[in-house]
């Protein structure tokens, strides 16, 4: 994601330094113009903004405080933070407070979507911090988004992401056992979907997912092992009533342990077949 998003800023004409951990990874935005740093510090340096899309708390800290080389180091009186990333609301709001004190500027701003959507440039934004900074950050956000909704102060906009993502996760096991149901009574997959896609109770999402498990396709747009991370995460925020939460995280924990972690969300379907 964070390839596709540096590609579409480069090509509405900004001027973009970009680190990966994976340093091929990025080596072909180079045709672009784009500058290839050593270290998050480096990509940093002299920016007016600074955005980050990284896997987990974990890669997070590490990318924005490794010591000597992180990209905090590198950021400039007035520049503006953005977290793209998926994290606990209690590591962002820690974020932005080490950002403040270099004096900086920091708003989160998990996307919600995947490859698809920002290559179309319908990814969607929500952004949590000061309504002003998230202003400032639209016009960077825009290069790959349709849509940004902020969502209030600092963190706000990590428990909403968790949110959706769960409600995301239980829809798509509905729709697994949904099928598994079917068939088990003589219906193919194809067959079930179609029911199901004339009916009131499901959502686009639930079609969607429908629709992937029917042609088997499993490219990772969401893999299964950030799917469960995303639950666990979302676990530690929801302090009662969570037992379909954590009926859900057990089992997308299950698969990932069966070896479907790099597959799509949508391979749960998997486990229901066994």
């Amino acid at each position: 994601m964070g390839t596709i998003f540096a590609s579409k800023l480069a090509d509405t004409g900004h001027h973009v330094t970009v680190w990966n951990r994976t340093r091929a990874h990025a080596i072909p935005l180079e045709a672009k113009g784009v500058t290839v740093a050593a270290s998050p510090k480096d990509a940093a340096t002299g920016a007016n903004v600074v955005v980050a899309m990284l896997r987990d708390d974990d890669a997070s800290r590490d990318v924005w405080l490794r010591p000597g080389d992180g990209a905090i180091e590198g950021l400039s009186p007035d520049a503006l933070a953005i977290e793209l990333s998926t994290l606990q609301p209690r590591w962002v709001t820690a974020l932005a407070d080490e950002i403040a004190k270099r004096g900086a500027h920091f708003i989160e701003a998990p996307v919600i979507g995947s490859t698809p959507q920002a290559n179309a440039g319908q990814a969607i934004h929500f952004t949590g911090g000061d309504p002003a900074l998230a202003d400032r950050a639209k016009p960077i956000l825009s290069a790959w988004s349709g849509a940004i909704h902020h969502v209030g102060p600092i963190g706000s906009a990590a428990v909403a992401k968790l949110a959706v993502n769960a409600l995301f996760a239980v829809q798509v096991i509905g729709v697994a056992q949904y099928h598994a149901m079917l068939g088990a009574a003589g219906l193919g997959a194809a067959q079930a979907t179609e029911l199901l896609n004339h009916l009131p109770v499901a959502s686009p999402a639930a079609k969607g997912a429908a629709a992937l498990m029917t042609a088997q396709r499993d490219d990772a747009l969401f893999p299964i092992e950030l799917v469960a991370k995303d639950l666990r995460y979302a676990g530690a925020l929801a302090c009662k009533h969570g037992a379909l939460l954590e009926a859900a995280t057990s089992t997308f924990e299950e698969a990932n342990s069966n070896g479907l972690g790099g597959e799509n969300i949508t391979a749960i379907r998997k486990l229901f077949a066994a």
